[in-house]
């Protein structure tokens, strides 16, 4: 089964993508709560945030620095 994120990740669902990489997507939130509200995903398909294997882990957070 796919995931809303699988989908956007994909492009079968359009998103305002801000920057991406190898391991990582970040993109705004269709119901933002502030202005410029975004999230950083992972590009795989992973159940739980712990099971994020390292490398998408450790470019999660570098991307996610000022």
């Amino acid at each position: 089964m796919s995931t809303v994120f699988r989908k956007i990740i994909d492009g079968d669902i359009s998103c305002y993508k801000i920057f991406e990489d190898e391991h990582t997507l970040a993109f705004l939130t269709k119901d933002a709560i502030r202005l410029g509200h975004s999230l950083i995903i992972p590009k795989i398909d992973i159940d739980y945030f712990i099971d994020v294997p390292g490398p998408y882990y450790s470019a999660i957070f570098k991307n996610a620095q000022p």
